[in-house]
Parts: structure tokens; sequence; C-alpha cells
């Protein structure tokens, strides 16, 4: 099969899954559209112009599907470190892309979180006022910041639960883990093991998994498992920045008793000219011990559970790592790989913001 041939099945096979994927999906569906587009052209330039049909479809995909992929990859990552003005004029790029799906509002709410970070708590808070929309994973995602900002915990908790069933509680990744986080600050513990009890049983776990570790950090933390979660900040979750890091660590050693070393982590954090992290520092320091929180029998399998899976995956990861065999079998793995990362977004992968 010659280059040509190969370019033309390669778009077909991932445009192809884009839609299967995306196409049902209302949030998703500027992919599909792409997606078919780029097919349309391939098959019409298959017809009329056959020699230029891989060269311009091979282009067009590269152009709409891989490099915005890559880019919301890049932006997130950056959103991560907590660096909103790089990821804002990033995500200004990808918006030209795709100007659906969300992606128009992207770095506006990514603009809110750069004036929260530098003090600007009311301009932070008339951006996301004006995406506010429960239809949408964004506008989802403005209406909680808008309690997030002020801690109002009590307040995100009431509101996601009077108006979103478990199913959509599920779909949304950004939903579950502001909801999970809502159930550790109110204390509410039983209800937090129990809930991501829930999502790890269910197949949609599958589809995000830095949206699942991070969710498995925040249960982790809340009951003071301090080296579960330290080991997730140093494997699965190491692109997040350092003060997310420490803040989490420092939150499962003052659940795990062990408050001088949380207050000492907290303390030194506060120095941080991120203005939202130390509001979530004063409100966790103002908020005394975590660990007078009880877990019910049931709890506790459940999280045992959780830290017997986590043991077994890190196990599993050790073990590819050290055998250094079967070369071949890894470059197999590594076109495989190559494969899924351009198909990433149709395959679910996550295009918003994941806040912890």
């Amino acid at each position: 099969m010659s280059i040509n041939n190969l370019i033309i099945w390669f778009v077909f096979l991932s445009c192809g899954l884009t839609i299967i994927r995306t196409g049902g999906s209302r949030d998703r569906r500027g992919w599909a559209i792409v997606a078919a587009a780029i097919l349309v052209v391939t098959v019409v330039l298959l017809y009329f112009a056959p020699k230029w049909a891989s060269p311009i479809s091979g282009s067009l995909w590269l152009i709409l599907i891989v490099f915005p992929t890559v880019l919301l990859q890049w932006v997130n990552r950056l959103v991560y470190q907590q660096s909103y003005r790089k990821a804002r004029m990033l995500a200004e790029c990808v918006r030209w892309l795709h100007p659906a799906d969300g992606l128009d509002r992207y770095p506006k709410l990514l603009y809110s979180l750069e004036m929260a970070q530098n003090g600007n708590m009311e301009a932070a808070r008339e951006i996301l006022s004006q995406h506010q929309d429960l239809k949408t994973p964004e506008g989802r995602y403005a209406a909680m910041m808008l309690y997030r900002m002020d801690c109002q915990w009590d307040e995100l908790l009431t509101w996601i639960r009077d108006r979103f069933p478990e199913k959509v509680l599920h779909k949304d990744p950004n939903l579950l883990m502001n909801y999970l986080r809502a159930l550790g600050e109110t204390g509410d513990l039983n209800s937090l093991v129990k809930e991501l009890g829930k999502f790890e049983q269910s197949a949609d776990k599958n589809k995000d998994p830095m949206s699942l570790n991070a969710s498995r950090m925040t249960v982790l933390a809340f009951c003071g498992e301090v080296i579960f979660v330290k080991a997730l900040f140093s494997n699965q979750l190491k692109v997040y920045s350092q003060e997310i890091s420490n803040f989490w660590i420092a939150t499962a050693e003052m659940a795990a008793g062990m408050e001088v070393e949380a207050k000492e982590k907290l303390i030194a954090l506060n120095r941080s000219s991120d203005i939202s992290m130390q509001k979530a520092i004063a409100w966790r320091l103002s908020h005394g011990s975590l660990s007078d929180r009880t877990l019910t029998d049931e709890s506790k399998q459940i999280l045992a559970q959780l830290e017997t899976d986590l043991q077994h995956e890190e196990s599993y990861g050790g073990a590819i790592k050290r055998t250094g065999k079967r070369v071949h079998a890894t470059y197999v793995l590594i076109g495989l790989n190559l494969l899924a990362f351009a198909l990433e977004i149709g395959l679910g992968g996550n295009q918003y913001i994941e806040p912890i």
C-alpha cells in the first residue's frame, strides 16, 4: 500500500471514529461536523482529483483535528500549572479553529481565573456571571466557580443536588469533582466516599483518567490518606503545580491529625501571589481539624478497595518499566498511542477546565 493510500485510510478511520464518538453529543458536535467536512472533501477529491486527495485531506486532518487536540492538551497542562494567562492565549488560537463546542467561551473563562488569581474578584465574578448556563459544561463550570471563589461549599452542594441527577453528574468531570470537593469541605465524608464508589463502578470513569485520579485524590485527601495523596501527585497527577500538590497534601495531613505539619505547609503556601489560593488556604485554616469525622464500615470498605486498586495500578506500571524487553511490541504500542492521541477528543478526552 502506498503512503498516499495509507494517509487516506488513516483520515477515513480517524474522522469516522470521531463522528461516531461525538456526533451524538451536543457538547462536542463541532468535532463531528469538522470530521464530516474533511470526509466530504476527501471523497470529492478522490473522484475529481485523486492525486490531490492525500495531501489536502491529510493537511486538513492535521490542521483541524490533530493541531487543536495538541493545543487543548497544552492549554490544560498550563491550567494545571496555574499559568492562566498563557493558557488563555493558546485557547484563543483553538477557538478560531473550533468555534463550536463551547471553545469560543473557553478563553473568557480562563480570563476569569486569571483575574481571580490576581485578586480582581469583581472582574472575575462579572465574567463568570455572563457565562452561566446549566445546559453546557462550560456554563456549569462558570456557575460553580462563582460559589468556589468565596468558598461557599454548602451553597454549591445544594445547587448541584437541586439541579443534576446522578447520570448527569457522572458524565461531566467538572461537575463531579466540584460535587466531591463540596462534600469533603462540608464534612460529609461518607457521602463523599460512596459517591466515588458509584463512579468507580460506572462506565464513564474510563473516559478521562486525569479527572478520575483527581477525584480519587480529593476523596483520599479528606480521608487523611497522606501516603496515597503523595503517590498520586508523584505519578498520575504530577502535571499539577507544586502549590496545588502541597495544598492537598496539607489537607490530607490535617485530616490525618497531623495538624502541626499541615499548618506549616499552609502558612508557607499563604505567601503565594495567587489570591484564589490564599482564600482556599484561609478557609482550610479557619475550619479546624478534619480528623474527627467518622467513616462507616461500608465507606471503609470502599476506601480500602480504592487503595488496593491504586496499589495494583502502580505495581503494574512499575513492572512494565522494569522489564526493558519486547522492543518491537513497544514500538507497536507507541504507534497505537499516536493513533489514540489523534482521536483523543473523539474518544472522550476532556476539553474543559478541571479544577481540584
